[in-house]
Parts: C-alpha cells; sequence; structure tokens
C-alpha cells in the first residue's frame, strides 16, 4: 500500500473529523453512514477498494483476491472502524479483581494485557511467547494515558476504558507496519 498523509476531513462528505486526524485511512469517515455508503453502496473492498462484483445485496466488504482476504482477517478493527463496536468489553470493576486479562480482537489474540508492577494502575499489552511489549498505559492521578508506541500529538489523558482502546487501536497499526 502506498504512504498516505493524515486524514482531517472526512472521504464521503468532506467534513472535518471530530477525533483530529487518523493515519487509518479507513476510519477517515465521519459517521458509520459515511463509511457504509462509501464502501458498501458503491461496492468497493475495503482493502484495495477495487470493485467488489458481488450481485446482491448483502453486505460483502471484499473483492475476491485471496491477499485482501487473508489481510482483513488479520486485522479486521483497522478495516471495518465502525462495525466491530467498543473494543472494551470488559467491564473497569472486573479489571481490577484480574492481574491479567485478554484483547478483544482476534488480530491481538497472541497479545495479553499485564499488570506493572508499582505503585501506579499501569498496563502493558504483551506477547505471550516472547513477552515482547508492544503498548502500554500509565496511570496520572486518577486518568490514564498512552505511553507506548508514541504517538503525536501525544494522547490525552482519559478514562481507562478510553485510554485501553486508544493503545489496542495503536497496536494494531504499529503491529501492521511490521
Amino acid at each position: 500500500m502506498k504512504k498516505r498523509r493524515p486524514k482531517h476531513r472526512c472521504r464521503k462528505c468532506n467534513t472535518t473529523l471530530k477525533g483530529g486526524p487518523t493515519d487509518n485511512y479507513n476510519a477517515a469517515f465521519c459517521t458509520k453512514g459515511c463509511f457504509e455508503s462509501y464502501y458498501h453502496f458503491n461496492k468497493r473492498c475495503v482493502r484495495c477498494e477495487r470493485p467488489t462484483g458481488r450481485k446482491t445485496e448483502r453486505k460483502q466488504w471484499l473483492c475476491e483476491r485471496r491477499v485482501c482476504k487473508i489481510e482483513f482477517k488479520k486485522f479486521p478493527a483497522y478495516y471495518l472502524p465502525f462495525h466491530l463496536g467498543s473494543m472494551m468489553k470488559v467491564s473497569e470493576a472486573s479489571i481490577v479483581d484480574r492481574k491479567t486479562m485478554k484483547p478483544d480482537f482476534n488480530s491481538l489474540r497472541m497479545w495479553t494485557w499485564v499488570r506493572c508492577e508499582g505503585s501506579d494502575d499501569d498496563w502493558d499489552i504483551i506477547n505471550q511467547k516472547s513477552g515482547n511489549v508492544i503498548a502500554s498505559i500509565r496511570q496520572e492521578g486518577n486518568e490514564y494515558w498512552v505511553a507506548k508506541p508514541k504517538a503525536i500529538p501525544i494522547p490525552p489523558l482519559e478514562h481507562f476504558p478510553a485510554a485501553k482502546e486508544r493503545a489496542q487501536q495503536y497496536a494494531l497499526v504499529a503491529l501492521r507496519r511490521q
């Protein structure tokens, strides 16, 4: 795929994006409706943007190319950012009770959230086999921020579920670029 600049405006209706610029070209839509009308109703593949060749009105997001199907299975949250719901399915109360928890995405299935030792409530996403850290969130007061991977602009302070979701999104992008 070619290198693209961050998008500041919706690809469909050209309105300014509420969350600011995004590097995920598939998430550069203001609403789920704009996303669906761009890909589904125009019969485009969400990965390569070629015609899907579908003949029925059922939802088909991919063309027949094998490369698109393999890439989509690896990173479904990247290609369907408006359709997978919240990344955070575990309530904050249940997180405090457990030492580790698994991310909810298939593309992060080899990775686990692990609480760091220390006085603050810090968390890392680590690979279960190699122990590599792909993302980290750190506590500052009563709020959290994404410490790894480094992002520009610097991520805001936010509540635990939002920081966890942001860290998982960053991890998906970082894994995709490797």
